[in-house]
Parts: structure tokens; sequence; C-alpha cells
């Protein structure tokens, strides 16, 4: 829990990033940046400046876990935005996103399941920020973002879209 004083609190920037289209991967058990969900602040205008990070994010995995995560600019993990990695947990900032027990078609073919989260950073710098969206998948099965794993051309599937966004708040 982070209260901030008195007397501060206002927005000095906002960035957003959209991504309106989809991404898949294959890859097992590798965090991937998920394209057009970065966002890179300004110079903070102060080292006591906190930055508001909120991320909604939609996808699925057909065939085993998958989670999405929030990340520093190089990729590291940043303090209060994932989950304790405790034995073999995945440390992640959503929930999973595939449903254990239903098949492909019963799950995937036409559901998208959304996850978000908000998140304060206190980086104690003036400089720029870069926060980023990464998608991690247990096994090689296809994963996907903004879309379900049927897709098929008709109003019975769903393409959200995605946002990452930041918010310099003053001290």
């Amino acid at each position: 829990f982070e209260t901030v004083a008195a007397g501060g609190g206002k927005i000095i920037q906002v960035v957003q990033g959209l991504k309106d289209d989809t991404w898949t991967s294959s890859t097992s058990q590798t965090w991937e940046d998920v394209t057009d969900l970065t966002v890179t602040t300004a110079t903070l205008a102060s080292s006591s400046s906190t930055v508001l990070v909120y991320a909604n994010f939609f996808g699925g995995g057909v065939g085993d876990y998958t989670y999405c995560k929030v990340v520093d600019g190089s990729g590291s993990d940043i303090t209060g935005f994932v989950g304790a990695s405790v034995g073999s947990r995945t440390a992640c900032s959503s929930g999973n996103f595939y449903m254990a027990g239903l098949t492909a078609a019963d799950y995937m073919n036409m559901n998208i399941n959304g996850n978000s989260g908000m998140w304060l950073d206190s980086p104690g710098v003036t400089t720029a920020q870069t926060y980023k969206v990464q998608m991690w998948c247990a096994s090689a099965t296809t994963h996907y973002f903004n879309r379900s794993k049927g897709d098929g051309d008709s109003l019975y599937y769903g393409r959200p879209a995605s946002t990452i966004t930041a918010w310099e708040i003053g001290a």
C-alpha cells in the first residue's frame, strides 16, 4: 500500500500503447514482448514522481498455462508488478489465460480471456521510464493475443483491443 503525500497527485504526463490487431506465438517457457504494448514516458519531472501503470490485455492459450506480465524496458521484473515466485511457480501480472478441463474447441475457438492490472512504480530517478507487456506459455502450443483460436469471420468471434497506459503523478 502506497500513499501519496497531500498536495501532490498532479498528473504531469500520460502515454498509451494500443494493440488493436492480433499476435500469436508458439514459443515455450520464454517471456516474449507483445508488439505495440510498450510505452515510454518523457523525462520525469522529479525523482519523487510516481508512475501509475494500467494494462488490460486479452488472449489465451490452447494447450497449456499462459500468463502475461508488465516489465521495464530491459524486460526485468518490477517489484510489485508481479507476484512472488515461490518454488516453481511463475511470477506474473495476470491470471492464467488457459482453462484446464475444456477442450480447445470448447474454450479458445470462441472465447477470449481478459485480464487487467494497475500498479504504482516509484523509480526514484528523472530518466524516461519504459513499461511493456510480455506473454509466456508453459508449452510450445500456440497462444493468442487479441483473438480466439478459431478466429472465424462471423459475428460470433470477437476482436478486442489491448492497452498499456502510464501516468506520471507529481509528488
